[in-house]
């Protein structure tokens, strides 16, 4: 199967396990799909990471996730050349990574710890940093490395000669850059990204990669907000898209968004709906949240597109549904 490529993007970002898992398996008001969380951009000792995959599964089910893409390394080497003679004097620094260890051992143990755990979803991938440079004097003790932290995750890797393409822009996805519990302040499900799926597969996990079919959460585990319904329809409801679908209107597109969250709570959040790149309306209260909104815009020919995002019980991201005026 193809890889897919993701530019990294934190902007877009789950009492028990019992608990939590019921709450994001349930199912969605957005026609037939169900909602499963999955985390990722996940690191193991593979590469830089604290924890061994297998420790890495059973955390993630403890806290309720089922679906996990693993994005170690591909290579972690830094090299400086003091001029002129860049390629004699010189210091070159290798890590762990996936090209140091070995693609096929890398997919390998992530297939055997997925026959293990038949019940997690666990999907290889790699980050890749594809270029930095160095800015400073090594003389003058300033020497700093730079870009090296702009990367691509790259999610579905089956095999080690496939590469990651795409010949469309990413959809938003939330990225948790995850090496260690508390590190930096975070752990472990503070950054889910939530599919839409027909059925709890690896299969049906990609395809919502590929379509858009899901939306990008940042909370404090276990407090994170759930959209119930994002959709797009006709002043009558006669046609419906959600996030990923182009649907053709006539007339007025009417928006429905409906948001809840893991735990009761008497936050205040403030919900901005956006139309092509612009907000157009914003609504403020508590959880649970039901919005329906006509928009009186309507211009033949024309191809827009609606988003919406969440401020004051964590940050949640919707990916966009595309709308053309008929």
């Amino acid at each position: 199967m193809g890889a897919y490529s993701f530019v990294k993007r934190m902007a877009f970002f789950a009492i028990s396990a019992a608990i939590l898992f019921a709450f994001w398996v349930a199912e969605s008001h957005c026609a037939e799909y169900q909602q499963l969380a999955g985390l990722i951009d996940l690191r193991t000792t593979f590469s830089d990471g604290a924890y061994d995959l297998e420790y890495l599964v059973q955390l993630a089910k403890r806290k309720g996730f089922r679906v996990l893409v693993i994005n170690d390394h591909d290579r972690m080497v830094m090299e400086y050349g003091l001029p002129p003679f860049r390629n004699i004097f010189k210091k070159r620094t290798e890590l762990n990574s996936i090209n140091k260890r070995g693609a096929e051992e890398y997919l390998n143990s992530i297939m055997e710890i997925g026959k293990k755990y038949p019940d997690m979803i666990i999907i290889p991938g790699s980050e890749t940093a594809s270029f930095y440079y160095w800015t400073g004097s090594y003389f003058k003790k300033n020497l700093t490395a730079r870009s090296h932290e702009r990367r691509i995750l790259t999610i579905g890797l089956e095999r080690a000669e496939d590469k990651g393409k795409r010949d469309r822009p990413a959809w938003g996805i939330s990225t948790a850059d995850f090496h260690k519990e508390g590190e930096a302040g975070e752990k472990l499900g503070n950054f889910p990204t939530v599919f839409f799926v027909h059925r709890k597969t690896k299969k049906e996990i990609l395809k919502a990669l590929k379509n858009g079919k899901m939306y990008a959460c940042q909370g404090n585990y276990p407090q994170v907000a759930k959209i119930d319904e994002f959709s797009v329809c006709s002043s009558k409801g006669e046609v419906v898209g959600i996030s990923g679908d182009e649907v053709v209107l006539e007339g007025n597109p009417r928006i429905k968004i409906s948001l809840s969250a893991a735990e009761l709570t008497k936050n205040r959040v403030k919900v901005r709906l956006i139309r092509s790149g612009e907000v157009i309306e914003g609504f403020e209260g508590e959880l649970p949240m039901e919005i329906d909104f006509e928009d009186a815009y309507y211009k033949a020919g024309t191809r827009i597109y609606y988003r919406m995002d969440l401020h004051g019980y964590g940050t949640l991201v919707s990916n966009p549904i595309f709308v053309m005026c008929k």
